[in-house]
């Protein structure tokens, strides 16, 4: 089956599995003619994809003429790095390794100007044969990194993590534990990512936005259901955010190019096609816990939440049965109202139009941002975070400034692409799993809808 490359790799990850490799650090063997650093000396042929079938028919051959299952359970961590910050990478490295398990550790630079490199080929070899830094030609982004580890890897499970969030000592034992008692009916685990306290008014906006959600979803104690009367199984979660996640390494399931760079939708769509090829969902770990910083320090910065929405749009294609219907939200009332105003202007000459049309707008715009402190104050966000009532409404308005910036986010995709059918539609982040969830949304849509545009019809009703 091989040619002349790939072989010696497969020999080790056939071991591996059977917790029969040990790594030599005082012997060392130097090819002089060819090798790596060297031109070589006869065309070099490797074998695609012999980390799926070849290995894995390989493994269960051994465990027949044996009789002996697998040894030890194979769980790699790939982590795609721009930042290349030494200290969260050792952070990383720093996880307790738990017995019984088989962890490398695969670090993706994709910035292949950074200085750091060095450093972090220097973390490599002061950790061979446990860390590999690979280097990307070019900047290719997060999900492409990802791509690149997943293909260095060989292990049945892979834990991803973000290079700027800081996993607990207990992570990687903790997912470890979870793959060993409920793998068999799993196709990936997900815990909570958790950003610290709120301190200024944008983080404070950003936790009243809600828009980091679905980074904690797993932290939520969901009760526990029985599979067969024997097995007690943690409740499905739809999909994971890919700083803390854990999937099965699969073959032909990669992160899709199509998405935005930095991230947004790429995520979803990995674990619905992991969910769907094993037939088994992701199910939460609450206490795999890593930490996240707020984004560009704390900073006001929202143009990450517009990309999000804008991998929303590339979901509604991928996955249509998993959109739904709404009405339209402020942005799209805004821009309607601002078409029809300079419209009716250019063909009318006509001012007080014009005017009618942008003290609308004015007023969508105003009862929107007090409708969403209304409803931060009614969910006890005052509370929680500790805020005055001034703090509570400013904090409240840039949290919808958040949420209207993603929303445009939407918009623009749709109408970029010219997927007008789409512009009401949204994408259901729950996956179908949490129906009253979408039925709640368009509810609070069609509630807005009405004080929106009521004003609207009552005067042409006037006039």
């Amino acid at each position: 089956v091989f040619s002349n490359q790939d072989g010696d790799p497969w020999v080790w990850e056939l071991y591996r599995k059977f917790n029969a490799t040990m790594f030599a650090a005082d012997a060392s063997l130097v090819n002089l003619t060819g090798g790596a650093e060297g031109e070589p000396r006869y065309e070099r042929v490797h074998l695609k994809n012999w980390k799926h079938d070849i290995l894995s028919n390989s493994v269960a051959h051994i465990c027949r003429e044996f009789n002996t299952p697998v040894q030890i359970l194979t769980l790699d961590v790939v982590v795609p790095t721009f930042r290349v910050n030494l200290a969260n990478l050792n952070h990383i490295l720093a996880m307790r390794q738990p017995e019984g398990v088989s962890t490398l550790y695969n670090f993706i630079v994709d910035d292949p100007s950074s200085p750091n490199i060095k450093h972090a080929k220097a973390l490599e070899e002061s950790h061979y044969p446990r860390v590999r830094v690979r280097v990307m030609d070019s900047n290719e982004g997060a999900s492409a990194a990802r791509n690149r580890g997943i293909r260095e890897s060989a292990a049945d499970w892979i834990l991803f993590l973000d290079d700027d969030v800081l996993p607990g000592e207990n992570t990687l034992a903790l997912y470890a534990e979870a793959i060993l008692k409920h793998g068999q009916y799993s196709a990936g685990f997900v815990g909570p990512t958790k950003f610290p306290m709120a301190t200024t008014d944008w983080t404070r906006a950003f936790v009243m936005s809600n828009l980091g959600y679905f980074y904690s979803l797993s932290s939520q104690k969901n009760p526990a259901w029985h599979t067969d009367g024997r097995n007690l199984l943690p409740a499905p979660a739809p999909w994971g955010v890919t700083a803390n996640l854990v999937l099965r390494r699969t073959k032909g399931v990669y992160f899709d190019l199509r998405f935005p760079k930095t991230g947004g939708g790429e995520d979803i769509a990995m674990c619905l096609e992991t969910v769907s090829f094993h037939k088994k969902p992701i199910r939460g770990v609450p206490d795999a816990i890593a930490q996240h910083p707020y984004w560009n320090d704390g900073e006001f910065s929202s143009w990450r939440f517009f990309a999000w929405t804008q991998g929303d749009g590339f979901l509604m294609d991928m996955y249509p049965t998993k959109k739904y219907v709404t009405l339209p939200n402020v942005v799209e009332l805004c821009l309607f109202g601002a078409a029809v105003a300079v419209l009716r202007l250019l063909l009318t000459r006509c001012m007080k139009t014009f005017g009618f049309y942008f003290c609308w707008i004015l007023y969508i715009i105003i009862l929107d941002i007090t409708m969403d402190i209304a409803e931060h104050w009614l969910q006890g966000f005052h509370q929680s975070l500790n805020l005055s009532a001034t703090q509570a409404i400013v904090c409240g308005a840039q949290s919808c400034l958040f949420k209207n910036h993603t929303e445009l986010g939407h918009f623009w995709i749709q109408f970029s692409r010219w997927r007008f059918a789409n512009i009401f539609c949204r994408f259901d982040w729950h996956c179908g799993i949490h129906p009253p969830v979408v039925r709640s949304e368009q509810t609070k849509a069609a509630i807005r809808f009405v004080f929106f545009v009521a004003p609207l019809f009552g005067l042409m009703i006037a006039n």
